[in-house]
């Protein structure tokens, strides 16, 4: 008798040589993970002719700094910082093909095994964190396996008030199928509820069967035929909340006047992400004859002390930022703020450890504090240009303008100085 793994590699290559039923996906508990045993890299070779085509879910999950598990496998929302490495999205678009795996689903959030039930049964994949975007997963199979403990044979039998103990055969019969899913729902009900179960179209229950037959065989009925898990993956920890340059309150620190001259722009960038591009228009607007704020040149710092420098520095930008006639912001990327047990949400806010963007809590973000303060400002993207209005929504008017070069650049940052009365 060939062993499941074998009539399981043998039935998806069947499925996805005739078409039926894709993207194939099959869900099961196990008592052993199965990518050690090369059960993803065998289904690979035998449905595309190349063991290579595996993206390991659990791989990705319990890699270093992958703590937003659904992030790691879709992409970063627009506007947040990517994680590194490569994601299941870009996997299967690069690939268009594969096997998608992931080994103790049980141990990593419940949303990760719904996102791929969801890619499973609709035959799409969102790119890069949202929905607007999709890359089709019709010629991939998604393989879930978790380890949970699953009762004897005999409280099996009891469960499904037989007075009998099923007959060995080659494959699990459907009310045995229906008990491993109730002890699932039970053992686990937030990994496997019904809409989860449902899109795999069920728990295989073939490595179960399998078991159940060895331990019929061996009259070995009072056995549990999966012990509870040992040596489960563990998620990646999430990072620890950034605390340096605490506040004990941001909103009580006072505005301080500034009754120098208006900038003509303030350009506010990242200095590990955008610092080159931003330096370049800068040199160039001032050149124009504008006068521009760019922090590197205008914010002195001198004989401050080191616990007073975030205080200050929001003192002075503050009051920069809200009269300067333009602004011109080079796209920011936020990180999620890593919630710290010792403080609660409010605390983080109140004390300048992180702070709300659009109702979501993120680390501090110096650009995001910036445009709190800013009117209609220009934002430069990687690819084009764009007005956003004083209540942070997109500005119609201006449109959404290419950047091919850094001419380009310019030519739409005049525009826009124009339409605010700046010109050169």
């Amino acid at each position: 008798m060939a062993t499941h793994a074998q009539w399981l590699i043998e039935h998806l290559r069947a499925t996805l040589a005739f078409g039926y039923e894709l993207p194939a996906r099959y869900l099961d508990i196990v008592g052993e993970p199965l990518t050690a045993s090369a059960v993803a890299a065998a289904v690979a070779q035998a449905c595309f002719g190349d063991a290579g085509l595996v993206y390991d879910v659990t791989a990705r999950l319990t890699t270093p700094g992958m703590h937003d598990g659904i992030a790691a496998l879709i992409g970063a929302s627009p506007g947040y910082l990517p994680l590194p490495g490569e994601s299941l999205v870009r996997f299967i678009e690069s690939r268009g093909r594969g096997v998608i795996v992931i080994d103790d689903a049980q141990a990593f959030s419940p949303d990760v095994l719904a996102t791929l039930a969801e890619m499973a049964d609709s035959g799409r994949a969102p790119r890069d964190g949202t929905t607007a975007s999709t890359v089709p997963t019709q010629q991939c199979i998604f393989l879930a396996f978790a380890r949970l403990a699953v009762p004897s044979p005999r409280a099996l039998v009891q469960r499904a008030g037989r007075d009998a103990a099923w007959p060995i055969d080659d494959r699990p019969p459907a009310n045995f199928r229906d008990i491993l899913e109730h002890v699932a729902s039970e053992c686990d009900p937030a990994h496997f509820p019904a809409s989860v179960i449902s899109r795999f179209e069920g728990i295989d229950a073939g490595f179960a069967w399998e078991r159940y037959c060895e331990l019929l065989t061996r009259n070995e009925l009072d056995t549990p035929m999966f012990a509870e898990p040992r040596d489960v993956a563990m998620p990646t920890a999430p990072p620890q909340p950034r605390t340096r340059n605490v506040l004990q309150d941001v909103d009580a620190i006072p505005i301080v006047p500034d009754d120098r001259e208006p900038y003509d722009a303030f350009i506010s960038y990242s200095w590990s992400r955008t610092e080159d591009g931003a330096s370049w228009l800068r040199d160039e607007l001032r050149r124009l004859g504008l006068r521009v704020f760019f922090d590197k040149d205008e914010l002195t710092l001198a004989g401050v002390a080191d616990d007073q420098v975030k205080t200050v520095l929001i003192q002075k930008l503050r009051a920069i930022v809200s009269r300067s006639r333009a602004w011109v912001v080079f796209a920011a990327a936020l990180a999620p703020y890593a919630h710290d047990s010792t403080i609660t949400d409010a605390q983080a806010l109140t004390r300048g450890i992180a702070m709300d963007v659009n109702d979501v809590i993120v680390e501090w973000n110096w650009q995001a504090f910036e445009m709190r303060y800013m009117g209609s400002r220009l934002v430069v993207g990687g690819a084009a240009a764009y007005v956003v209005g004083g209540d942070g929504n997109w500005d119609p008017s201006f449109g959404t303008r290419p950047i091919e070069d850094r001419q380009d650049m310019l030519t739409h940052v005049l525009q826009y100085l124009e339409q605010r009365g700046i010109v050169p």
